[in-house]
């Protein structure tokens, strides 16, 4: 096959395997839903509706990103996920990114005439603040050097994002200080969320895990300081009664990276609640 030229059932089963639609599109309705309740007693079904398409789609390209850059490692590391085994090539790959991110840039102009210059603006920031990630900023040497700050460049990007939910039903409140806040709920869990996935102690070395490059005490810190954050701008926002039962749960077990670091995937699915409740929390209680 020559690039471009790869079948629609590959691309569904990469979609499959590497993007699971059900879960991005959860992942990105469940934030526009928040986000559209941070300031509105009424739903905006249509801005909740574009707004999750176009996350669900920034995901997409996010993830066929993180192959290209990730291939290497796959290929010793992960042989069977569908580059490294055949399934579509890096080629192919690069050939999606272009015209995704071709098609996500039209759609930027598209909302920035149409539904607001704020969420036109922000989606089109966010995009090119996502191909320089894909680019590793241009500095990849030094982006490299150290892997939680590798993690904070990358992880940055969902402040944007964040506004540019906002911004998709409440446009005029796009930049305030709540919706900073918001976006900072979604860094400390997310980044809590990075941490605590790349804590399995018998990972490859080419993977590069937290706890293989910097062991237990740098790691757990790490977590604690992302769900510092959490803590602090869930308060900030209104939405600590759901947020800190669930950052204590995630501390209550963060012993057992010392003392029982075979039960990492425990700490990663605790965590995963986390993300999940934080994204839940603005409209849960506007429900309440």
């Amino acid at each position: 096959m020559n690039a471009g030229s790869v079948s629609f059932a590959a691309w569904q089963t990469y979609l499959k395997e590497r993007s699971p639609l059900p879960a991005i599109v959860t992942i990105g309705f469940l934030q526009s839903l928040s986000s559209n309740y941070l300031f509105r007693a009424e739903l905006d079904g249509m801005g909740v509706v574009l707004s999750t398409l176009c996350l669900t789609l920034l995901l997409i390209l996010m993830r066929l990103m993180d192959e290209i850059k990730d291939y290497q490692k796959d290929l010793v590391a992960h042989p069977e996920r569908p580059l490294p085994r055949g399934l579509i090539t890096p080629g192919q790959t690069r050939r999606a990114i272009q015209v995704l991110a071709g098609g996500l840039l039209a759609t930027g102009a598209l909302l920035f005439f149409f539904r607001s210059a704020q969420s036109g603006g922000a989606f089109v920031f966010t995009l090119g603040y996502l191909l320089l990630m894909y680019k590793e900023f241009f500095c990849s040497t030094f982006i490299n050097r150290n892997a939680f700050f590798y993690a904070i460049t990358h992880q940055v990007i969902l402040i944007p994002m964040y506004i540019f939910s906002v911004a998709m039903t409440s446009p005029e409140a796009a930049f305030s200080q709540r919706t900073l806040w918001f976006s900072l709920t979604g860094l400390g869990a997310s980044f809590a969320y990075e941490v605590c996935r790349k804590l399995d102690p018998h990972a490859h070395p080419v993977l590069k895990t937290y706890l293989v490059l910097y062991g237990r005490t740098p790691a757990i810190i790490a977590i604690s300081l992302a769900l510092g954050l959490l803590s602090v701008s869930a308060a900030k926002i209104g939405v600590q009664t759901l947020l800190w039962p669930a950052v204590g749960l995630l501390m209550l077990f963060l012993p057992l990276v010392y003392f029982m670091p075979g039960q990492f995937k425990l700490i990663e699915r605790i965590s995963a609640l986390v993300v999940l409740i934080q994204l839940l929390s603005i409209t849960i209680m506007h429900f309440l």
